[in-house]
Parts: structure tokens; sequence; C-alpha cells
């Protein structure tokens, strides 16, 4: 730039080559649109300063074809350049220049390595191979940048010396490249077939010698073998439209990868190198890391997972022809196995059916010479196919999680029919109980579940199943210990004296509460056997009858999203457009192949764009529209369409009539918006140039006309605008990469719910220019969208539902004067539930009958449970818990007995119609069903157990209303006088555990203990500060527990007397303060009788 400076350049070279670039508003390539080596990457490589010349705003359209003669060459350009260049150099030469130390490093790097092979019996590769031929070509992703610019090829090629070893100087760095080197080895025979490949290539260390040139080399070693190469053409997903990019050879005697293979791809094309002692391949094709795309088996009737092909097979028929074939043959395989087992799904077998039927009519075409049809059926075949692929495999997982699921029921289901059956009272005899009845479960699971004949390895089952159970009861065991860890850290006690005072440090344990109501619950089914008995035969009914009639089926079903709505319901718009969510280009064959598919159908157009910019473009890339006096404009993009596209997008009405024929008549013509035409003074008819071709102005369109033009994806009419994109993610990387998922979406939601549909801003009508689709290959331009036009108008809707079957990009249809997002749905639908809802409300109405029962029959052990501390919500739990545990054995017994019971019933066919679901979805949908069945109808029966527990119209405990600063609270709860004295040293205890906490409900201070002769009552006198403790409220509290009318049964009292702290705060800090009081006296009847015995040993030394 210095130096440019001192030449003395015009102000108007310098502003349009140097400046713009320099800061940021133009890219420092927008004056060269074609790929063209830069002259001076070797210098800069090598750390010299260099600056380079090329003609500006040429495509070299002739350039590396045998048109490029001198007759054709510009002299009008070419005669003022040399005279530039001319004087420049004069000038340089003229003019001294102080010349200084350029401050570039050199970045050239150097390769060197071996192609070798193991020797026998050794596994150090020390055989070189001669005259093998290292080849290094320039990938970005999967785009292969093999001519890096016009004229030149970007590939290094250098063969091996007799030790098969090779040198290669100066090679630019990847910065420079663009893109990494793929590096690649091979030997020819004389014919020019490959009969050596790499299997792959490594990098080793070589001691330093010194020397400057080989401190920046890089040591390559290429592992050779014999190979035999096999050609595949056409791989092609017609489902994604994209290129596949990966095969995976599989050897069929061994099931696996062969031990060493390689291949190469370019567009679709592929050489697969396989080891000549191979004797049968299978392939298997993808893209990236994403599901199976195509496979390659030599299937047949007999052996559905194919023979392989052999090392001389060619190919002789399209490759998606024979990946449908193998799918289809592979599917029909996988059906009928687990048909044979009971999985039926209509669904699967409709689709299987559909594409049968689709690949013979593929072969009859093809042997009839329609490669049209050929291709059309195919396509269909293929993509039904691999579908139903996938979905058969997810049927056979999803057995299987169905299956794993019952065993989890399992384990509870065997405890309580432990409890019901057995009912043992030591803790052996009931986990030997609970263990035989499991295990008599999975032996009557296993007889006849699916899932244990679809599993190759049925003991995985059970294996992952133990491993799931152990994992969540470890885990459960660590949470528990940690958190009661925790509570003790908090007060203040060690492990030691926490263990030893047992549930007396612990908090209100729910679960073991619910647990011991299960056990009440179970009990009293156990007392009523003959009402037990039923109530489970009706739940085991319920199941059979859910598990026959019911289940979830899956349907394929139209999605339509309006985009939006065109101004004045415009009914003569009818055309389909397929475009990728991000945008991105599609490969030019797609359009072939949709003018193939269609042909008969609709007329199919490409919608091409010319833009050099991309998300990592980190300043904006233009090239110039030039017109007739001077002026120009600098504009981001030019799009590509048809004169067909353009009429029925509306630019007729803003073009003319005359400015719409003149585009449809030559290919030469170019549509403009007025502010471009007004910037480089153009009008109707001048001609005008760009990209080094010259171009007619055949219309100039308002600005605010195109701004109200609406794409046929429901946006405005323009090419993208990359620069917006970065306010989606600052990164480009990860931004390609998000866009890379949502071109890769798989399900309709992904389609019609991604978030770059609300994303998408084009570039403002100033900015771009239209052109005739013809010249869209002239300028390397890419074809974004697709857009079909039907025939008949009145197909529009149902030709775009049939297009989203076919392919999963985004399908536009704009008909009936809207823009619409087509895609179709897989559909998880219940079936058969209106014919059951019957049968559930009588069950429904016997358990309820049963539950309501248990009420009335158990009002004693509600007046127990009153008296024992209960409150009358925990009551009404008690029974909600006891439903639970009635659902839980009568459902998971249900489940698996109907399960036996139907496919009993379906083998020998004695109940016609039953047709079972083995699904995962379709076990959670009965279990759930049938659980919400109990669980509702205990809800009643629980109320008036709490109405029972209460008669009044409160239903859980209040505080009395103070006396002033004085309140006295007489508890519910009964005390045993031989229990009054441990009792309180517990109470104690748990009083001293917070004496030196300020991080729970209250603070205890100094503890008083008192008896009163004369009454017989003894107690504790404690001063207590509740929380919020920067509140100040202190209390003196009085515990006196007293005897009743019956000297053996003893009542609670507690007086509570405020010292300090706002009046309406102490009141609710003492709802807090006997709710956590409340909890010992029922947790004090929890504990083990050796840990009360401990509380009893204490009054015997304190005596």
């Amino acid at each position: 730039r210095d130096a440019v400076a001192r030449i003395s350049l015009p102000a108007e070279v310098r502003q349009t080559y140097l400046d713009d670039a320099a800061e940021g508003r133009r890219h420092w390539q927008s004056d060269l649109p074609a790929p063209v080596v830069n002259g001076i990457d070797a210098a800069v490589a090598a750390g010299c300063l260099g600056m380079m010349m090329a003609t500006t705003q040429d495509m070299r359209l002739h350039v590396d074809t045998p048109m490029d003669t001198p007759e054709r060459m510009n002299l009008d350009r070419l005669t003022p350049q040399i005279a530039m260049c001319g004087a420049l150099i004069d000038e340089v030469v003229r003019r001294p220049m102080p010349l200084s130390r350029s401050p570039l490093s050199r970045r050239f790097c150097r390769w060197g390595g071996i192609a070798a092979m193991p020797a026998p019996g050794e596994g150090q590769l020390d055989l070189g191979i001669p005259d093998a031929v290292f080849y290094a070509k320039s990938y970005l992703g999967t785009k292969s940048f093999g001519v890096r610019g016009i004229g030149v090829r970007d590939a290094i090629v250098v063969m091996t010396d007799g030790e098969g070893r090779f040198d290669i100087d100066d090679i630019l760095p990847e910065k420079v490249r663009w893109a990494p080197l793929r590096s690649e080895v091979y030997c020819f025979d004389a014919l020019g077939r490959v009969n050596m490949a790499m299997t792959r290539l490594g990098k080793w260390d070589t001691p330093a010698t010194g020397h400057a040139r080989m401190q920046d080399r890089i040591n390559l070693r290429g592992e050779m073998f014999e190979c035999a190469q096999i050609g595949l053409f056409g791989l092609h997903d017609m489902r994604y439209l994209e290129d596949l990019d990966k095969v995976v050879p599989v050897e069929v005697a061994r099931g696996s990868e062969p031990r060493a293979w390689n291949f190469a791809f370019d567009e679709g094309a592929f050489s697969v190198f396989l080891p000549t002692d191979v004797d049968r391949w299978q392939l298997v094709v993808a893209r990236g890391t994403a599901a199976r795309r195509m496979l390659a088996l030599n299937a047949g009737p007999d052996e559905p997972e194919g023979r392989g092909f052999p090392l001389d097979w060619r190919q002789t028929e399209p490759v998606a022809l024979t990946s449908a074939r193998d799918f289809a043959l592979l599917n029909t395989d996988r059906m009928a196995r687990l048909e044979g087992t009971g999985v039926i799904d209509p669904y699967l077998r409709e689709r299987h059916d559909e594409s049968c039927k689709e690949l013979a009519a593929a072969e009859e075409a093809l042997t009839a010479g329609d490669g049209a049809a050929a291709a059309r059926e195919t396509a269909r075949a293929l993509a039904k196919q691999a579908r139903v692929y996938q979905l058969t495999r997810s049927a056979a997982d999803d057995t299987i999680h169905a299956v794993l699921l019952m065993l989890v029921c399992l384990v509870p289901f065997s405890y309580f029919l432990e409890r019901l059956l057995i009912a043992a009272t030591g803790i052996y005899r009931q986990i030997g109980g609970s263990t035989l009845i499991f295990v008599i479960m999975v032996a009557l699971i296993a007889l006849f579940h699916p899932a244990f004949r679809v599993s190759l390895t049925p003991v995985t089952i059970l294996l992952a199943f133990v491993i799931l159970f152990l994992s969540i009861l470890v885990i459960a065991i660590v949470l528990g210990r940690f958190h009661i860890e925790l509570r003790y850290l908090r007060q203040g006690v060690s492990s030691a004296e926490g263990d030893a005072a047992g549930s007396s440090t612990s908090d209100f344990r729910r679960f073991a509460v619910l647990n011991r109501a299960m056990l009440l619950g179970i009990a009293n089914m156990r007392r009523r056997k003959m009402r037990t008995a039923l109530t489970l035969t009706t739940l085991v009914l319920l199941a059979f009858l859910m598990m026959s009639f019911t289940g979830s089926g899956m349907k394929l079903h139209p999605l339509h999203y309006e985009m939006t709505r065109l101004d004045g319901g415009d009914d003569a718009r009818s055309a389909i457009m397929i475009q990728r969510m991000s945008c991105n280009p599609m490969p030019a064959w797609t359009l072939d192949y949709l003018s193939t598919a269609y042909r008969e159908r609709a007329e199919v157009l490409g919608h091409w764009w010319i833009t050099y910019n991309s998300l990592t473009t980190q300043a904006p890339r233009t090239f110039r529209l030039d017109g007739p006096g001077g002026g120009y404009a600098l504009v981001l993009a030019a799009s590509c369409i048809d004169p067909r596209e353009a009429v029925l997008l509306g630019m007729d009405r803003l073009a003319g009539d005359d400015g719409m024929t003149a585009f449809a008549a030559s290919p030469d013509a170019i549509l403009i918006s007025s502010s471009v035409a007004e910037r480089i003074g153009a009008r109707q008819g001048d001609s005008v140039e760009m990209l080094g071709s010259r171009f007619t102005v055949a219309g100039i369109m308002d600005d605010r006309g195109m701004l109200s033009l609406t794409g046929f994806n429901g946006r405005v009419y323009a090419p993208l605008d990359y620069s917006r994109y970065i306010q989606w993610d600052p990164d480009p990387t990860l931004l390609q990469s998000k866009l890379d998922l949502i071109d890769s979406a798989d399900s309709a939601a992904d389609l019609t719910g991604s978030p770059q549909t609300d994303q998408y801003h084009g570039i403002s009508p100033d900015q771009f220019v239209i052109i005739r689709a013809d010249r869209a290959s002239d300028f390397d331009a890419g074809l974004r969208s697709i857009v079909i036009v039907p025939r008949d108008p009145r197909n529009t809707m149902a030709l775009a539902d049939d297009v989203a079957v076919s392919f999963r990009q985004p399908v536009y249809a704009n008909a009936d004067g809207r823009v619409v997002l087509c895609a179709m749905a897989e559909l998880t639908t219940l079936q058969g539930f209106s014919s059951v809802i019957v049968p559930l409300l009588i069950g429904a109405a016997i358990i309820f009958n049963t539950m309501l029962s248990s009420v009335y029959e158990r009002q004693r052990e509600i007046g127990t449970m009153m008296a024992v501390g209960l409150a009358p919500l925990h009551v009404g739990a008690l029974f909600v818990a006891e439903a639970a545990a009635y659902g839980t054995i009568g459902v998971v017994g249900g489940f698996v007995l109907g399960q036996g019971l139907g496919t009993v019933a379906a083998r020998f066919d004695l109940i016609p119609g039953i047709n079972l679901n083995f699904s995962s979805a379709a076990a959670v949908w009965t279990q759930m069903a049938m659980m919400a069945v109990v669980l509702l109808s205990s809800l009643w029966p629980a109320w008036k157990a709490t109405r029972i527990a209460a008669p009044g119209s409160e239903s859980t405990w209040k505080l009395p209303v103070p006396q002033g600063d004085e309140m006295a609270v007489l508890l519910p709860f009964t005390v045993h006088g031989r229990d009054a004295a441990p009792l309180l040293v517990y109470l104690r205890e748990w009083l001293a555990s917070h004496t030196e906490s300020s991080l729970g409900r209250f603070t205890c201070g100094a503890i008083q203990p008192f008896a009163d002769a004369g009454t017989g009552g003894r107690g504790l006198v404690a001063q207590i500060w509740l929380a919020p403790f920067d509140l100040g409220i202190m209390q003196t509290v009085e515990l006196e527990i007293r005897p009743g009318s019956d000297p053996s049964i003893h009542k609670v009292r507690i007086s509570l007397r405020r010292e300090a702290g706002p009046h309406s705060s102490w009141i609710r800090g003492n709802r807090r303060f006997l709710t956590e009081l409340r909890k010992r006296f029922l947790l004090w009847r929890s504990l083990t009788p050796a840990q009360a015995a401990r509380y009893h040993r204490q009054i015997a030394v304190g005596a």
C-alpha cells in the first residue's frame, strides 16, 4: 500500500481497489469474480512482499477451453492495460524507493514420506513400494477444490522412487490454499487400473537434522495393500436431494469391515478399493454421520441379508435400483419375522407394499427402455423403503423398550404381591418371596413377549434391566446418604451421633409414610380375600380389553403451514417451490432429475443465484454493473430465473409487457431496479456490462414494487442477505453447523417449526439484478430452488403433497391465493379407544364401590389414625396410597396375564379380531389409563375419609386464637404413661440440636425440665427464637405431658408466651414451629424398638 501511494495512482483507482478493501467496505476479491490464481501467493508464502495486476470484472469464460484463441481477446481492454503497466514499470524504475526487510515470515511447508506395506511376519512397514503415485487434492468438507483457479490445477502429483520414498518442496499452507489437502497413494498396472491403494496415511517424527529446509518438513507414511477397484456411479440421495459422501464396505465372510480398505469420491461417483483376498463384499452408503441412505447387498428371496458381490462385479444398472431392491427384500424378511412374533404394524405393511409396487414398475420401465419412468419410480421406491427400514428397526427396538419398562414395573409389583400372598415377617423371607415372584413373572413374559424372540441375544435384555435397576438403586442410596450427611452438618452433629439418633434427627419422610400406607392397604386387601380377588379380576379383564382392542398406530398425514396470503387472492399464480431451509445450493443434477420425474404433469424451472458471499465472508463481496455512460453500481447478487417464473411472480406488472417480452426474447436480457438504473445512467434497451459480458436492459422495475413482490416461499423476493445471519450466531462455523442440521431435518416438525422459517432476510432491490437462467452456468451460479409449474393449476395442492412425500425438503405450494409450506408427518394415533369406554366406566364404578366400602368399614381405624396425630388430609392420602397399591398389583398383573391370554387366544384363533400391540407406547398408554381409572375412582372415597376424620368444615389443623401474648395449644396426640419420660428426652435432644443453628425455622436457648407433683405432669421449658431472626421474635415455650381421665393415657399441652417481636409475625412463625413439633411426635412412633430403648435407658441412668 505504501509503494502504491508513492506511485501516485489516481484517486478513483485508490478508492475503488484499495481503500474500500482495506477499510472493510468491500472484499478485496470483489473485482475478481472468477477464481483467479493469485500470482503473489508463492511470494507471500515465501515471506516476500509482492503486488499482482489482474483484469477486473471478467469471468474468463474462454480460458482453459478450446475457444481461448487470439481472435477472441478483448483488445479494447488489453490495450490500456498494457499502457498502464508500462507506465507503472517506468515509474518504479525512475523513482528510487527505499527497500526494507519484509515483515512477512516464510510459510512454506515440505512433505516427505514413504509408501510401504508390512513385511511378511512383521508389523513394521519396511517394504517400500516403488513407482507409486502420491496424489494430494484440496477439500473443504465434501467439496473438491481440485481446480483452484482458471487454468491452474491444484492437485499435487509425485511418484515414489525405487525405495518407495517421495519428497515435495514448497507446499503452500492451508490458509493460502483455502482448504486442507487430502492425500492418497496408488499403484497402477500396465492398463492404468489401480492394483494397490493406501489404507491410511500417518505421520511420524524424525530426529532434527539442523538443516533450515528440514525444520518444517512433515513426514508421512502410507500403508499400502493390494486391492481391486470397484466403481460406482449415481450415488445420489433422491430423498434429500444431495450427494452421498461415505461408504462402509462389509466382508461377507467375516460380517465386518475388511482389514484394509479405502475409497475416493466426487459428486456421486465412488471408487472403492478392497483387498484382493476378499471373496464377496457389501456396501452401506451414507452421508456424514446420518442414517443409512443406500445398501448394496445383492439380496435374494432366500438370502434377504445378501450374498454379496464378487470383486469382478461391474455396475450394469442404477445403484438406486439395486439399493431399493435390497432394501425391499431385507424389509420383507424383517417384517415377516416381526409379524411372526406378534408385532404387527399396518402402516409399515402399507408403505412396504406401495414401495414394492413402485419397484416393480421401475424394473418394468427399465426393461422397456423408459429411463424417465424408471428413475421416477426408483426414487419413490428407494425413499419409502429407506423409511420402512428405519421404522422396522425402530419397531424392534421399541418392543425391547416395552419389555424393559415391564420389567421395571415388576419390581414394585413383586413386592406388593409378596405382601398380599405371603406376608413374610423376616426381611430375608420378604426378599426371597419377592424375588421368587419376580422370577416367575419374568419366565411368563419370556414365554409370550416377542422381544425375547426378536433379540438375537435375549440375555442382554435381562442384563440391561439389571444394570438399569442397580444403577438407580445405587444412585438413590448415595443421594439419600448425601442428604443425611448434609442434614447432620446443618444440625452440628457427627455422623455417629446422627446414626445413633436415627429418625430423631431426620425430616418427616413422606416416602416412608407412603410405603406404610400402601402396606396398610395391602393388609386390608388381605383381610378381604373375596373382594380383593374380584377387584383384581376386574383389573385383569380391563387390561386385557385395553391391550386387545386398543393400541397406537401410525399414519401419513399432510401438514399445511400457511406462510402468507397473496394480495388479491391471485388464483392464477399456481406453482410449487422446493428450497432448502438454509437456502444452501442444491446439486445441479436435481433439476434434471425433477424435470424427468414430473415432465408429464408439470414444467420444472431452476432458480439460480450468482453471489460470492457466504457465512464466512468477512466483508461484502460485490461485482460491478457498468452503464453506457461510464457510471457503475456495485451489486451483491444476481438472480437467474426463467421468464415463465418471472411472469408468475408478477414481474410483468413492474417491467411492463414490452419489458417482459424483451426479457423472454433474448438470453442476454437483464432486469434492474430504478435505483440501479439511475446510478448507472441506463434506460430500457441500453447495453450494460457485468462480469465481463454484455447485457441489454429489458425492463426497469420500481424499487417499492420489487419490495412488494412475494416469492414462492412466502417471503420477500430477493437473494439472501448473509450479513443478517450473523445476528443468529456470530460464529460462522457454528452457524453453518446449525444450518446443516436444518437441512438434514428428518421430521415434519423440523421442516415446519424451524426458527429459520422466520429469520429469512433478503437484500434490498438496489443490491441485485435479474438475468435469464440460461446464463447461470456461465457465471458459476448455484441452484437455490426449483420451481414446479403444474400443467393443470387445479392439481397444485395434490401435486405439492405428492412432492412432499418423495422429498425431505421444504415444499412451498402457491395456490388459492396463499403460500403454504407442505410436509408429510407420520402421526402416532390411539386406535380403538371408543370401543372400550363403557368397560372402563364399569370397571371404574366397581373400583369406586370397593374403595368407598373400605372407607366405611375402616371408620374405627380412621379414629385411631387421628389419635396418633395424623391430619385429616393425611388420612385421605392413605386411601389414595392404598388405591395406588391396588392399581400397581392389578395393572401390572393384568398387563402380564392379559398379554399371555391374548397371545394364547391369538395363536389358537380363540377370539377372532384380536390384535395385540407390544410397543412401548401401548404399554405406557395401557398402564397410565388403568392407573388413572384406579386413582380417579379413589378420590371421592378419600375425600369421604377426610370428612370422617374431621366432621367439621376444616380438614387441616389450625392454630388456636391467642389471648394477648399467650397461646395455649392442646395437640391431638396421646402418649402412654410409660413413654412420657422417654418422649421428653427425645424432644429435649431435638431442641438441643437447634441451640447453635441459625439456618432452620427456629433457634433454641436454655432448656429446663420440670415436674408437677399435684397433676402428675412433667415437661420442658425453653426459650425459642423464631425465623426470620432479624425480626427478633422470642418466646417462652412450656411443653407439658400430663395424665388424662385414664391415668395410663397422657395428653400433650403447649403454652406459648411472646417475649419480643411483632405480634403478627409471632403467630406466623409459630405455625411453622408447631408443624415441626407435630412431625417429631409422628417420628417418635416410627422409631425402631432399639432406637426407643436408648431413650428408656437414659431415663434409667438418670433415675
